[in-house]
């Protein structure tokens, strides 16, 4: 981008697909970690991926291992009831903080930090839960 030289942008074109993997039953895009892994690490990223369960939750679980230290992600969307449930469970299994929410933008913002870059941590209750959110709508 001309405008702006600093800028180092580009788009990964992926598909979206339900798989299984030790985080749970999610829907994942497919083939992300190399463009990540040669990108990274990041600083900020920012989640407005389809509504519910269609990407929000593995998301964060795809890119968290190619984060900065003290990385933040800002949620769009996120007074819905899914995308609490999705920054709930990458407070769990990400040691994610919640650093400032507001309910009156839009469907809602937040931002969270993730303290260090790391695989997810297996956690029961999030790959229960993910199995759960497939069975029950």
């Amino acid at each position: 981008m001309p405008e702006f030289p600093r800028v180092n942008a580009s788009l990964v074109r992926a598909r979206l697909s339900m798989r299984l993997s030790r985080k749970g039953l999610w829907y994942e895009y497919n083939g992300i970690e190399p463009a990540l892994a040669s990108r990274g690490p990041f600083d900020l990223l920012f989640i407005d991926a389809p509504p519910g369960d269609r990407g929000r939750d593995a998301t964060l679980l795809a890119a968290a291992p190619y984060l900065a230290e003290g990385a933040l992600a800002v949620v769009d969307d996120a007074n819905r009831p899914r995308e609490q449930t999705a920054i709930r469970r990458w407070e769990r299994t990400l040691g994610a903080e919640r650093v400032f929410e507001d309910a009156e933008i839009g469907r809602g913002i937040a931002v969270i930090r993730i303290p260090r870059p790391r695989h997810p941590a297996f956690s029961w209750r999030t790959f229960a839960g993910s199995i759960h959110d497939r069975i029950s709508y």
